[in-house]
């Protein structure tokens, strides 16, 4: 959705109207602001499909599956994902991996 919100702030940018150009000032993303959006996408997407294959009714388009009922077993796989992908992302903060992020 980037290049429609850039669109729609680059309309408020140029309006003769003070408030539309009051509400670029405040809602305008800038491009730290659109990195860090990115890098929460990219933290929670993860956590995202899981959820939804944990549901039995994972309908997305790239990875459509018939509804399931989840055994013990396959939710234990799912934990130990989960694990893993927040102590990688802990090991990311502890090596400054968010510096390309200034501003965060």
């Amino acid at each position: 959705m980037r290049e429609a919100l850039d669109l729609y702030a680059n309309k408020l940018r140029v309006s003769i109207e003070d408030l539309n150009k009051e509400t670029f000032k405040q809602d305008y993303l800038t491009l730290i602001k659109w990195k860090a959006l990115k890098l929460i996408k990219d933290q929670l997407e993860p956590l995202f499909r899981l959820t939804k294959d944990l549901e039995g009714n994972y309908d997305l388009k790239d990875r459509a599956r018939k509804a399931s009922y989840k055994v013990l077993w396959e939710i234990l796989l799912v934990f130990e994902f989960i694990l893993s992908h927040f102590k990688k992302l802990k090991k990311q903060a502890k090596a400054s991996a968010f510096d390309s992020y200034p501003g965060i």
